[in-house]
């Protein structure tokens, strides 16, 4: 786990604060921490939340908001822990209750992923259970999951926890050809494409060192190759 704590700059934040995003939210000096979900936002405007389904009296209407209070906001996306504090600017109570807040400046992160992810631009595909494919690009990688980009995925793979598989080949001089079981664990649309997180079934420490020589990553294959031994000592 990598415990470092980075902000990212506001331009960016409209790639991680994706609408239904399931965020917590906590009024400072309250240790209760309220579910509810991104409805939308504008950049550097402001951002919007939802408590789908809650009665009056419940969800976000518990923390009794009022224009000009902070919340803080926090979320896990694809193993990194972010977090920001904004002021209330607008609340909604009709039909349903809704908060609006000011668009923050930065959003402080942290990774909790146990993998270092390695960045690429690799074709693949994804494999549903009746063997269709859809093309997709692969944005990282690490032994234990990955990140992909297509334009369209099946229903069942949208759902979390869905079963998928995908299909990797290196080209000349690797050559290797790789079909990875995992699961789907997030779902969001990034503009005309559709990201998958995906957590594989089993580690896949070859696949990362083939990948670390093919992309030229001289520095990444012999932190690979230490973590390898480390995780057989453990073992």
């Amino acid at each position: 786990m990598n415990a470092t704590t980075d902000e990212i700059p506001r331009r960016q934040l409209a790639d991680v604060l994706a609408p239904a995003l399931k965020v917590f939210v906590q009024a400072p000096m309250f240790a209760s921490r309220i579910e509810a979900k991104i409805l939308g936002s504008a950049v550097g405007q402001y951002v919007t939340l939802h408590s789908p389904g809650s009665k009056p009296g419940a969800g976000l209407s518990t923390l009794a908001p009022r224009i000009g209070d902070k919340l803080i906001i926090r979320f896990l996306v694809d193993g990194i822990a972010y977090g920001f504090t904004s002021c209330v600017t607008h609340l909604l109570a009709h039909p349903e209750s809704l908060v609006f807040l000011e668009y923050p400046e930065s959003i402080a992160q942290v990774s909790v992923r146990r993998d270092t992810r390695m960045p690429c631009r690799l074709p693949c595909n994804l494999i549903r259970s009746g063997g269709e494919r859809t093309p997709a690009l692969l944005l990282d990688i690490s032994e234990g999951g990955c990140k992909v980009a297509c334009r369209s995925i099946g229903e069942e793979q949208r759902t979390e926890g869905a079963t998928t598989r995908l299909e990797l080949t290196l080209p000349p001089p690797m050559e290797s050809a790789y079909e990875i079981t995992g699961k789907v664990i997030r779902t969001t649309r990034q503009r005309q494409s559709i990201l998958a997180g995906i957590e594989f079934d089993d580690r896949h420490s070859e696949l990362m060192t083939n990948l670390a020589n093919f992309l030229c990553l001289d520095d990444m294959a012999p932190n690979l190759a230490r973590s390898g031994a480390a995780a057989a000592l453990n073992a």
